[in-house]
């Protein structure tokens, strides 16, 4: 991907950050996604191109809640509704960055967030 088509998708992703209130999100661990060349695993799908981003985030969505390396997270998930085990119990599989459970984790305790997470459910 291109450096300009990097800085667009980033530029889209901060945002849509300040259209839901979570602008603190743009943080630095934030500003680097899509920069750079992303890291392979053997055995791990290729990265897909969605037309929009509700395409991406229902794929995501099928992917955590019926994918084989996510069933154990997943079914723990549903016994306990606690994120934070679940953001651990997909993280080994499902990030490249030993640091992903650690960063979910923060962002999932932002007020901001909690507020939404409150809204949303039902």
């Amino acid at each position: 991907m291109g450096a300009r088509k990097r800085l667009g998708r980033q530029r889209a992703g901060q945002q849509l950050l300040r259209h839901q209130g979570l602008s603190r999100l743009q943080g630095a661990d934030l500003q680097h996604l899509g920069s750079g060349p992303r890291p392979t695993r053997a055995g791990h799908a290729r990265v897909r191109a969605f037309e929009d981003l509700a395409g991406c985030f229902e794929k995501h969505a099928e992917l955590i809640t019926s994918g084989a390396p996510y069933a154990a997270a997943w079914a723990q998930y549903q016994a306990s509704r606690n994120l934070v085990d679940l953001i651990n119990g997909i993280a080994p599989v499902y990030a490249t960055d030993p640091a992903y459970a650690g960063k979910v984790a923060r962002i999932l305790s932002m007020d901001e967030v909690q507020a939404a997470l409150k809204f949303f459910r039902v």
